[in-house]
This record gives structure tokens, sequence and C-alpha cells, in this order.
């Protein structure tokens, strides 16, 4: 950039001093033929006397003069236009140091951030898990006991099944065993009815027995006294 910065500003005096060495050129020719080179009237000059042209040394030493000037005048341009190039330079350079400074501390941050972002979100998936273990066992603890209540419930209703059957099978027995004994009384009833009408009729027929056999004695006795008496003709 400062190269080519050179060039241009060289070029322009270049053209500069060989614009104003023409024009010189140029107004020593038309001095030369009487004309002045601001187009102003020329002063008539008094009769016998001469132009008095500047010499051609004279006119090369003032354009060497003049090129000078403008050389010293495009360097010392040349000069402040690299110094302003330079402190552009340095200011495009501390632009870009501290862009680039805030790039960094912007990616910093950014990646501080996203490092915060996945603590925060490895922490909640630890909650996460944390809570989802915490509720899976609760669930299991609660299914456990629910088990645990079912078989509970289960035997008790089992032990109630086997007390209820235990307790019609008790009941039939008592009752087989009351219609047993219902069943043997009545037939002991029936034998000791049968028992006692059979004593009472072997009590008769031992009673009547016992008034024939009486009544054959007394007949007896009556006949051995006389007391009856006998026909024996018969």
């Amino acid at each position: 950039l400062r190269t080519m910065a050179s060039r241009v500003i060289t070029a322009v005096a270049l053209a500069f001093a060989a614009n104003h060495a023409m024009g010189m050129d140029d107004a020593v020719a038309m001095l030369q033929r009487g004309a002045e080179t601001d187009e102003e009237i020329p002063t008539p000059r008094p009769r016998g006397h001469r132009i008095k042209l500047p010499q051609q040394q004279e006119v090369q030493a003032n354009m060497k003069i003049t090129v000078d000037g403008m050389t010293g005048e495009s360097n010392r341009v040349l000069q402040e236009f690299i110094e302003t190039d330079r402190r552009h330079y340095e200011q495009l350079r501390a632009t870009e140091l501290e862009d680039k400074a805030k790039h960094h501390a912007k990616e910093a941050l950014r990646q501080q951030e996203q490092q915060e972002k996945r603590e925060r979100l490895h922490a909640k998936k630890s909650k996460s898990g944390e809570e989802q273990v915490s509720r899976v066992e609760e669930e299991k603890k609660i299914r456990e006991g629910e088990k645990v209540k079912r078989q509970e419930d289960y035997k008790v209703q089992m032990h109630r099944k086997e007390d209820e059957a235990e307790k019609v099978n008790h009941d039939e027995k008592e009752a087989q065993y009351e219609d047993h004994n219902a069943q043997r009384a009545a037939k002991t009833a029936e034998r000791d009815a049968l028992l006692r009408q059979r004593r009472k009729k072997k009590q008769i027929e031992r009673q009547v027995l016992e008034d024939k056999k009486l009544a054959q004695e007394q007949w007896d006795a009556d006949v051995m006294t006389g007391a009856v008496k006998v026909d024996m003709s018969g």
C-alpha cells in the first residue's frame, strides 16, 4: 500500500512538473513572440529598445527550483501520507487486536456459558436420574407393600375360609352326632319300651301261673280236708 501511494504521488508530481515545464516553454515561446502568458495587454516598448527575454539557463534554473520545490512538497505529502497510512494501519491493527480480544473474550464467555449449560444439564440429568431412581425405588416399595398386603389379605381370607369350612364341617358333624344320638335314644327308648312290655307280660304270665298254682294248691288242700267233695263215681 505504501509503495502504491509513493508511486501515485511521484507520478502526480512528475506530471505536474512536466506540465509546469511545458507551461514555461510555452511562456518563453510566447515571450519570444512578444506575447504575455496571462493574456494581459502588453506594455508598448519604447522605440529602439528590445525586450529582454530570460536566458535558457535561467529558465532551466527556475524550472529546477520549481521541480525541486515540487519534489520536496511531494516528499512532504508522501511522508504525511505514509504517516497517515501508518497511523491508520496502527489504528486498524489496534482495532483488529481489540476485535480479536473481544472475540476471544466472547468466545471464552460462550464456552463458559456452554460449559455451565452442560453442567446444568448434567446436574439436571443427574437430579432427574436420582429422582427417577428414587421414584422407581418408591414405586417398588409401594408394589412390594401392595404385594405383601395382598398376600396377607389372601392368608386372612384363606384362614377365614378354612375356619368357615371347619365350622361347617363341625356343625355338620354335630348335626350328624345329634341325629345319631337322637336315633340311638329313640332306639333305646323303643328297646326299653319293649323290655318293659316283655317284663310286664312275663310278670303277668308269672302272676297267672302263680295264681293257678295257688288255686290248685288251695283246691288240693280243700280236697284233702274234705272241704271239697270230689265225685269219684264218674
